[in-house]
């Protein structure tokens, strides 16, 4: 088992590295999929529905209702925010290119967080 100052050791120094850049182009060309599929799959609602269910992993996550772990929790935080921020990589103020950002965010979010939000829809599904 890994004690926290040996990945806390490795992940300093993959930071030092600085950015992989075939890692990155990689994540983004496996986000833009996704939401591509997303968006034929459903449409912008079905962004829109990992938006709330994002924002009720949260809410039933921090009051103990649905079991989440912390980490999951902050990686939608972080997710929420970027989306709230007003600062970000294109302004929204500009058609429909604005939020492209915003929703890739999201749309990554939800990639990494699937099985996450499976559960917790199979969750309030249940009446809970």
């Amino acid at each position: 088992m890994k004690t926290n100052e040996t990945v806390f050791d490795q992940q300093t120094k993959r930071f030092q590295k600085g950015p992989n850049r075939e890692r990155i182009e990689q994540l983004a060309r496996e986000t833009m999929a996704f939401l591509e599929k997303r968006m034929r799959d459903g449409g912008l609602r079905s962004v829109i529905d990992d938006v709330v269910d994002l924002v009720g992993i949260i809410g039933d996550g921090v009051t103990g209702r649905f079991p989440v772990p912390w980490t999951e929790i902050l990686k939608i935080a972080g997710a929420l925010g970027y989306l709230l921020c007003p600062v970000d990589l294109t302004p929204d103020a500009i058609p429909f290119i604005g939020l492209l950002d915003d929703v890739a965010v999201i749309a990554y979010a939800a990639r990494c967080l699937a099985e996450t939000i499976s559960a917790y829809r199979a969750w309030r599904g249940g009446g809970c």
